[in-house]
């Protein structure tokens, strides 16, 4: 439970889910109301973040990050996410490290125009 306060604390501002503390303080601790009468506390299955590989990144991640920007049409249909997963050697982020910073547009436009690797 070490820092899990001031992790909510980071989390609730405006630069990442703009939450107040009380929304997601109990959650991040295990503690669940679930508004039924049913209260559970220090459950086993709080948030991870890093904890057994869940920040790793898995091309499987690659692949439903790449797919479901297919759907929402940020990319195109016809996109081979195989090629693009192959050649970027490393996690393809459309997000950024930052939030609300940008992709890189530039290497992947370059990649779907067959210019260079994602990335690169």
């Amino acid at each position: 439970m070490a820092n899990k306060d001031e992790l909510a604390a980071m989390l609730g501002r405006r630069a990442w889910f703009n939450v107040p503390l009380a929304d997601i303080l109990p959650r991040g601790k295990g503690d669940i109301d679930y508004g039924d009468g049913r209260n559970v506390g220090a459950l086993p299955l709080r948030m991870k973040f890093w904890a057994d590989h869940a920040s790793y990144p898995f091309r499987s991640h690659d692949l439903w990050i790449l797919t479901e920007n297919i759907r929402w049409g940020v990319l195109p249909p016809d996109l081979d996410t195989t090629a693009l997963i192959a050649a970027s050697g490393r996690r393809v982020t459309l997000i950024g490290a930052e939030p609300g910073a940008p992709y890189d547009r530039v290497a992947l436009s370059r990649f779907l125009a067959g210019g260079m690797a994602a990335g690169g």
